[in-house]
């Protein structure tokens, strides 16, 4: 069997309003199911904002700036309102669970400390930061099986609080194919789903990758088709503030999936297949 899989992190408000939508749509069509992992927090952290406006980015690093993503209008508006992102839009969160998606968790209350700060905070600030967000979600959807670290981020204690609030899968860091973690000598109950259709560096989504180097659209759907072809369990991820106004692409790729046999499943249905599967595998 050929799995396919589609990973959504809604970081910000604007693409959970207009870009979520239309990636709902484009599922109603192929009755696909897809995992979207919802910011209950804030995006932005001026003084973590200042710093990073102060680092030049790699040049060998190709993404599109969230100024091209929101606009200069939009742009600001979030910085000055910096709402909540889940709790700005909770019916089109109850849309994506109606309509049979699955919704996990994308972080703590600070998005911007958690990816650019987090081997400066402590366990328990991290823990106080994940329970400011994991709370209201849990009031509204229950305990999420699913969890996602901004910008891929994680270390011991990140490891440490998904098993003690007893999260299902994370997936977090990159590996062959689906494991669970063993780190400084601790076995863990979760498990990782790594992605395996991505732009370089293993942050990037690949779309967003192929854009940022300047590939056409027809070039992005033939890449990306021949990704997918490279493994018989492919996992791709983007984010709705992109991706979600990218829909011809989309619409191009979720025919290829369908045309190509692949069953599409969450990444939750991902976990329960690989649930008796699978080993430790040792984490440096």
């Amino acid at each position: 069997m050929k799995i396919f899989a589609f990973r959504f992190d809604i970081d910000h408000e604007y693409g959970l309003k207009k870009g979520v939508p239309n990636i709902l749509d484009l599922a109603k069509k192929y009755d696909f199911k897809f995992s979207f992992y919802i910011n209950m927090g804030k995006v932005f952290d001026l003084k973590e904002f200042i710093k990073m406006k102060k680092n030049t980015t790699s040049p060998d690093i190709r993404k599109i700036s969230i100024r091209q993503k929101l606009g200069n209008f939009r742009l600001l508006k979030a910085m000055l309102i910096n709402p909540n992102v889940g709790l700005s839009n909770i019916n089109m969160l109850k849309r994506i669970k109606n309509e049979g998606h699955e919704l996990g968790l994308h972080g703590g209350m600070n998005h911007m400390i958690w990816h650019r700060g987090l081997d400066n905070l402590s366990y328990d600030e991290l823990e106080k930061d994940f329970l400011a967000s994991y709370h209201p979600f849990k009031r509204l959807f229950g305990n999420p099986d699913g969890f996602v670290s901004p910008g891929f981020k994680w270390n011991k204690n990140v490891l440490d609080l998904l098993d003690k609030f007893k999260i299902k899968y994370c997936s977090d860091i990159y590996y062959k194919e689906p494991f669970y973690p063993e780190y400084i000598g601790k076995k863990y109950k979760h498990m990782q789903i790594p992605l395996n259709v991505i732009g370089s560096p293993f942050t990037i989504p690949i779309i967003e990758w192929l854009y940022a180097n300047g590939k056409s659209e027809d070039e992005t759907v033939r890449i990306v088709k021949d990704e997918i072809l490279k493994n018989n369990v492919a996992i791709l991820y983007g984010h709705p503030i992109f991706e979600g106004f990218k829909t011809n692409i989309l619409n191009e790729i979720f025919e290829f999936v369908k045309s190509e046999g692949y069953k599409v499943m969450t990444l939750n249905e991902i976990a329960n297949h690989y649930k008796n599967r699978i080993k430790y595998h040792r984490l440096k």
